[in-house]
């Protein structure tokens, strides 16, 4: 984890190595996953790290089934799906596997709510939370969210919380929560922290932008709920209380945000991109 911290993959993966014999054996494997999944994430290679994470998780058997463990592994599993822009996926396992008495939920949820762009919500479930972080790194990951949040509101807000975010870091000699952020969160954030561009914090983010996200309105997001339904057309049309012409229109704006070219095109898009409900 330290060498991953530093920069330093090819001694992240040496110790690895160093792990391969005791795979099946160990107890502290969901670590060593976690940290598998990091090295994954800062190579750009989040496709690789998500199967050798579930082909460890097969490997363990009926033991990564057990609820602790499927918490443990909700962060490794959380990041790198969201590294594959799959922010539906991500949501799920939030909602399945993440306990709801842990502060790294908290952290999770807040990502997500960043990646949907609402940062009020952000500053609410980071503010008002009773739950505390239990280490230094998980309250570096709140502080940067946090931070990428106020920033997106007012960047003179941001700057009491990327001051002690930048403390954080350097006292602990972190900086895998700055590259959490999706890219253009990490591109603000860090050019708060570091404005002269002296610093050695990471160059790029290890999670996409998703400013290019689908944005649908209220209007369509009740539309789309309703094509779960199965319905046909005119009786989704009678439920919503619409004409069929009104319908068909608002399905058109929905197909072309979400590049789809008809009904189960447009539900896998937006499983896909987290916008299904729960």
């Amino acid at each position: 984890m330290l060498a991953v911290e530093d920069g330093d993959l090819p001694a992240a993966k040496q110790h690895i190595r160093f792990f391969e014999p005791y795979r099946a054996t160990s107890e502290h494997w969901t670590t060593m996953a976690s940290v598998e999944a990091w090295i994954a994430l800062h190579e750009g290679d989040a496709a690789g790290g998500l199967e050798r994470l579930e082909s460890f998780a097969r490997l363990r058997g009926r033991e990564a089934s057990a609820a602790h463990v499927r918490h443990a592994l909700s962060r490794p599993r959380v990041l790198l799906h969201l590294a594959l822009g799959d922010v539906g996926t991500a949501k799920s396992i939030v909602q399945r596997d993440a306990g709801s008495d842990r502060f790294g939920t908290v952290v999770k949820r807040a990502r997500l709510a960043l990646i949907d762009g609402a940062a009020a919500d952000v500053v609410r479930l980071l503010g008002q939370t009773r739950l505390r972080p239990s280490t230094a790194r998980e309250r570096a990951e709140a502080l940067a969210v946090h931070s990428a949040a106020l920033r997106r509101v007012s960047p003179a807000a941001a700057q009491p919380s990327s001051a002690t975010l930048s403390a954080q870091l350097a006292d602990r000699g972190l900086t895998t929560p700055l590259v959490l952020l999706g890219a253009e969160d990490f591109g603000a954030v860090r050019a708060d922290l570091d404005p002269t561009g002296r610093a050695t914090f990471p160059r790029r983010s290890a999670l996409p932008s998703f400013a290019s996200r689908p944005r649908l309105t209220p209007r369509e997001q009740v539309v789309l709920h309703a094509l779960t339904s199965g319905a046909p057309l005119p009786t989704i049309a009678a439920d919503l209380r619409v004409s069929q012409n009104t319908l068909k229109t608002q399905l058109r704006s929905i197909y072309r945000k979400l590049d789809a070219g008809n009904r189960s095109e447009a539900l896998e898009q937006a499983a896909r991109h987290g916008l299904l409900p729960d």
